[in-house]
């Protein structure tokens, strides 16, 4: 069977797209043929996931690490004249309730980027330290669909962990949605 766009592609390309020979694979089998045809320096693993109706959302709790490490920051005055120095080095920031007027106008600096906090994201909250201890493990992830599409994308781990903590993190993530 000749794989399908195949013009300009390279040979190293063609030869690791012809051991991809059927629609579907069990999970150790996927990652046992996720890690012969990956060239990718990341080596991450995502799963796209459609769904039947855009506004899905929620957050899971993993068995594993996803491979990724979560800079959190807490909202401070510090943090606020780092952002507005244009200085933003981290993923995801916590704030509490009674910080959001300050964190207000930093919002075309933050919004952009996906990092204003925001109570449905679970990123404004009282207990702000138990909260970023709990998001920098790797284990807390956050799922929503895109605005227009129903698809969800999530990266479950990387190809440097071992199988059983992939097909783990799968697993949950497929019965937590």
């Amino acid at each position: 069977r000749q794989p399908r766009q195949t013009v300009g592609r390279s040979s190293r390309y063609k030869a690791k797209r012809m051991k991809i020979d059927k629609p579907q694979y069990s999970i150790s089998d996927a990652i046992e043929l996720l890690r012969s045809v990956s060239y990718s320096p990341s080596k991450t693993i995502e799963l796209h996931l459609n769904t039947k109706e855009n506004g899905v959302r929620g957050e899971l709790s993993l068995p594993h690490s996803v491979g990724k490490q979560i800079k959190v920051a807490i909202f401070s005055p510090e943090v606020e004249e780092a952002v507005k120095a244009g200085k933003i080095d981290f993923d995801i920031l916590l704030a509490r309730p009674s910080d959001m007027a300050k964190v207000a106008p930093l919002a075309r600096f933050l919004g952009p980027r996906g990092l204003m906090p925001n109570p449905k994201s679970g990123t404004v909250t009282d207990k702000p330290e138990e909260r970023a201890k709990q998001l920098a493990t790797g284990t807390t992830l956050a799922y929503k669909t895109e605005a227009k599409i129903p698809v969800i994308h999530l990266s479950i781990g990387s190809l440097n962990q071992p199988d059983s903590e992939i097909e783990a993190n799968l697993k949950t993530i497929l019965n937590g949605i």
